[in-house]
């Protein structure tokens, strides 16, 4: 009935590139089946979450699906007023997603869940999160500082190109999943609560999907 235990609607080329190799650290599995739509922009992952939705459960039949969207790219384009606003806009959207999926007839697998993680403040503050590991990984300069909360940087994009060491691009597809096959994801998750998010419900639907496999 399922394809794959999680897929992904995400924002960008950095989040496509690298959520399957970065969904796989968070369960501790090699080799698994996710996919991902590539929304094209906030904006995009925002009023056309119907249309993606559907690409996703048509095209590869996810048991459940997560969606990602940077905050602050969502305030900036006056989407939405605030964090409450977002999370409430999505759950109408999901919801409404939701009734008509059950009497669409090319929907053949209707997921069993449907969340929503919200990038405080951007997906780049989960890649600086892990500072230490970026560092002896020689992706940092010497004078880049350790972080307790990326939560709290509010610009992590500038942040990266004051302290990525230059040359290093995380818009890079390729580059970005260097960053993730370096990074520590449970340090990440101590260091951003949006990512903790993200981490439980990853561990949580992969082992309800392994749960059912081995009950088959």
């Amino acid at each position: 009935m399922y394809n794959a235990a999680v897929g992904f609607v995400v924002e960008g080329h950095g989040e496509y590139a690298a959520y399957p190799s970065l969904f796989c650290k968070l369960v501790n599995a090699t080799g698994e089946y996710v996919p991902c739509v590539n929304a094209g922009g906030c904006g995009s992952v925002f009023k056309n979450i119907h249309e993606h939705l559907d690409d996703l459960v048509r095209g590869y039949k996810p048991r459940c699906i997560v969606i990602t969207v940077d905050y602050i790219d969502l305030i900036e384009q006056n989407l939405a007023g605030d964090l409450r606003s977002i999370k409430e806009s999505f759950e109408g959207r999901i919801h409404s997603w939701f009734e008509k999926a059950r009497v669409d007839d090319r929907i053949k697998s209707i997921p069993e869940s449907i969340k929503v993680v919200i990038q405080i403040h951007k997906f780049e503050s989960w890649l600086i999160a892990d500072s230490d590991n970026l560092r002896a990984g020689g992706f940092l300069k010497e004078n880049a500082p350790s972080l307790d909360n990326s939560d709290l940087i509010k610009d992590p994009a500038a942040w990266v190109r004051k302290y990525f060491v230059e040359g290093h691009l995380v818009k890079n597809p390729r580059f970005v999943k260097k960053v993730v096959s370096s990074i520590d994801v449970e340090a990440v998750s101590q260091k951003s609560n949006s990512f903790s998010r993200l981490n439980q419900f990853c561990r949580t639907f992969y082992d309800d999907w392994l749960g059912l496999i081995c009950n088959e």
